[in-house]
């Protein structure tokens, strides 16, 4: 290893990457009875992230799944699909017309790394906001809960009672106003009703 702070034993040419991410080290190969050499490049990238990685969908919805870290390289594929869900290469999902649990994989192809992904398929699905309705005191904050869908979700206030960072509320003025809640890869929505006393 010349460029990061990666170890590799000699012997057996076991790598182990450094924490340096980006990094691209090369690694040179010789033998010590023949002539040449040969190299090879390695590329330090962080863990592979996969977004949802539990999920509840209808029969037959169509979602997408998300990637980020690991190599340029990867692929979605089906372990367990009794619903008779497909999934494409590019992590694109339609449920089967039986409502079960499908399990789906992405591969990081140049790592072997991989993450699995859990599907449930529901005869009606719903995003659930537990409490549905919610009464605070002015200046405080609530943290907004979602159960179904994704966990992931985007929150849109109808007027500027509140004001949302992420799925927590803050109090800026007295009255009542609705949040609108969609869900980020299924586009399921509910509300939430608010009261700023």
């Amino acid at each position: 290893s010349e460029d990061s702070d990666a170890l590799l034993n000699p012997l057996s040419g076991a790598y182990l990457a450094s924490g340096q991410l980006g990094w691209v080290d090369t690694v040179t190969l010789t033998d010590d009875g023949c002539l040449g050499e040969t190299q090879s490049t390695v590329t330090i990238v962080d863990h592979l992230l996969v977004e949802p990685t539990t999920v509840e969908v209808g029969i037959g919805q169509s979602l997408t799944f998300a990637h980020s870290g690991g190599s340029p390289d990867h692929a979605f594929e089906v372990v367990h699909a009794p619903s008779g869900g497909v999934i494409t290469p590019e992590g694109v999902y339609t449920a089967g017309n039986v409502a079960t649990t499908d399990t789906l994989r992405c591969v990081d192809l140049q790592t072997g790394e991989a993450v699995n992904m859990t599907v449930t398929v529901s005869d009606s699905p719903a995003l659930t906001p537990r409490p549905a309705t919610i009464a605070i005191p002015l200046t405080a904050t609530f943290d907004v809960a979602i159960e179904g869908g994704s966990g992931s979700y985007t929150l849109t206030p109808q007027s500027d009672v509140v004001s949302v960072v992420g799925t927590t509320l803050t109090a800026d003025a007295p009255g009542h106003t609705t949040i609108d809640v969609t869900d980020v890869y299924t586009a399921m929505t509910t509300t939430v009703e608010v009261r700023v006393m």
